[in-house]
Order: C-alpha cells, then sequence, then structure tokens
C-alpha cells in the first residue's frame, strides 16, 4: 500500500495522496449516569449498539409494576396490567419492577439518568408482585397476557424453590409463542434449584461483580445458563434513581441481549442458543454460576 501510494504522488498533476481508512461507528449516550452503569459497558453493549439497538421489539417486565411517568421510562409502556387489583394500571409501589425496566430498556440518550440496554425496545409490563411477593397464578397470567401481547422477551425477575406446573405451563405457552423467556436464578448462595429459571424453556440467569467473580447471594448449579452483572447496578426506581444487587438486576442486562437480537430476526431458539454460546467460562459450575454473557 505505501508503495503504491508513493507512486501516484510522483504522477504529474497530484497535489497529494491520502488512505481513505474505514472507519467504525462508536455510540456512547449521552445519559449522564451512563459513566456508572459498569454492567452495560462490562458485558460490551456500546458496541452492540453500533449493529442494533432494538427498534419495534417488545421485552415484557413481569414484576411488580413500573413507574410509568419516570423521565427515563416515559413513552416505553405500550400496554400494562395489573393481576395483583385485577385493572389496567401496573403502579409500581415497590420499586423493583421499575429498576429492571430501566436497566432493561431506559429512554437512552436523552441526556437524563440512565441507559437501557435496549435502548430501542418497548415495554410491556405486568403487576404480578405485592411488594416482594408474587404468587403463581398472577405470574402465569402476566406470562401468558405478555405472550399474547407480542412479547418477543419475557423478563421474570423473580424466583422461588418450589416447582409449579401452573407457572411451567405459562413458560412453555410463551416459548410456543416466539418469546424469550428469561428469569433470575436467585439469591440463596448455594446450589439450591430455583424456578421457573429451572425449566428448560427459560434462560436462568446468575449474578457477577465488577471482577466476574459470582455474586456471594447467587445460586449456582449447572441449570444455570449465563451471568450478568448484578452487583452495585444503576437504573430507575420511582422518583429517581438508584443502586440495587441481585440476579433480579442481571437478568434485565440478558433480556436487553435478546432485545438486541431479537431485531435481527432471530427465533428465541436461536437468540438462546447465541446467548449461551457466546459467553465467556468463568469456570466449573461448583464455583461459578456459568458465565457472563457479551452483548
Amino acid at each position: 500500500m505505501r508503495r503504491a501510494k508513493e507512486k501516484i504522488e510522483e504522477e504529474p498533476g497530484v497535489a497529494a495522496v491520502e488512505y481513505d481508512h474505514a472507519r467504525e461507528a462508536s455510540y456512547t449516550p449521552a445519559d449522564p449516569g451512563f459513566p456508572e452503569q459498569w454492567g452495560l459497558k462490562k458485558t460490551g453493549f456500546r458496541s452492540a449498539w453500533d449493529a442494533a439497538r432494538g427498534e419495534g421489539v417488545r421485552i415484557a417486565v413481569v414484576d411488580s409494576g413500573v413507574a410509568a411517568g419516570h423521565p427515563d421510562l416515559a413513552g416505553k409502556v405500550v400496554a400494562q396490567r395489573d393481576f395483583v387489583n385485577g385493572d389496567g394500571t401496573a403502579d409500581d409501589d415497590f420499586g423493583h419492577g421499575t429498576h429492571v425496566a430501566g436497566i432493561a430498556a431506559a429512554r437512552t440518550g436523552n441526556g437524563t439518568g440512565v441507559a437501557g440496554g435496549c435502548p430501542g425496545c418497548e415495554l410491556l409490563v405486568a403487576k404480578t408482585m405485592q411488594g416482594r411477593i408474587g404468587y403463581d397464578s398472577d405470574v402465569a397470567q402476566g406470562i401468558i397476557w405478555a405472550a399474547d401481547n407480542g412479547a418477543d422477551v419475557i423478563n421474570l425477575s423473580l424466583t422461588g424453590p418450589a416447582p409449579s406446573g401452573v407457572l411451567e405451563r405459562a413458560v412453555d405457552y410463551a416459548w410456543d409463542k416466539g418469546s424469550v423467556v428469561v428469569a433470575a436464578a436467585g439469591n440463596s448462595g448455594d446450589g439450591t434449584v430455583q424456578y421457573p429459571g429451572a425449566y428448560s424453556n427459560v434462560i436462568a440467569v446468575a449474578a457477577v461483580d465488577r471482577s466476574e467473580n459470582r455474586a456471594s447471594f447467587s445460586t449456582m448449579g449447572g441449570w444455570v445458563d449465563v451471568a450478568a452483572p448484578g452487583v452495585g447496578v444503576l437504573s430507575t426506581l420511582p422518583g429517581g434513581y438508584g443502586y440495587m444487587n441481585g440476579t433480579s438486576m442481571a437478568t434485565p442486562h440478558v433480556a436487553a441481549l435478546a432485545g438486541l437480537l431479537a431485531e435481527e430476526g432471530l427465533s428465541n431458539q436461536q437468540i438462546k442458543h447465541r446467548i449461551v454460546s457466546n459467553t465467556a467460562d468463568l469456570g466449573p459450575p461448583a464455583e461459578t454460576p456459568s458465565s457472563a454473557p457479551a452483548a
């Protein structure tokens, strides 16, 4: 290349010759809280946003509801349902669902607050928890409602040690409808099998810290599919922003990644395979929860 450049420069009438370098897009959101969102940076979302932002994709947050008027969530919620109180407004009186929703799909690049992993994604919100507690009957209804309302991804940041046929059938229904179902592995700190994460049609997500070590509280085991950032995670809360810990926070990182992949037109099986197979191995299941996804 250098010799070719020199030869051209010697040609009569040629004033100067420069290489036609290739440049790459590099999207960095203007949200003031983004520098503190180590999870999005650790898992490579910045480079992923140059290829996809989840436009037109729907992520369902089946949780404690959402503060839909929050500046970083306003206009993101396209449908909501409260299965606890039986009405059409899924207000969040606990904060958990709002935090999860912000990690997954907060308004991004708006100069306010934080960024979301899938900035172009829309939100479906099913309130199935009253405070920290959600019953299988309500959760199952929320999953089915989300699938029937076109959820490409369903985020279940909830867990428990008891299996449930009602819950498993709801998960299978959503999977058969084409939804990617992502669920928390749990915060037991040991190998206790947790549901719905352990079901075959779910991506079970454990938590790691900034050093990619298993979070002390995170459940582990061979049934866990991947791990994601779950310690000191900054996101939206009713009335503002704050940090939370838990596999509940790790789960929407993976849901957001699934949303970006859904924009490419991949099936739920293809998305699950892509996420699980393209991860960094962090060691044996007995020592670590599995692996950490890279967007």
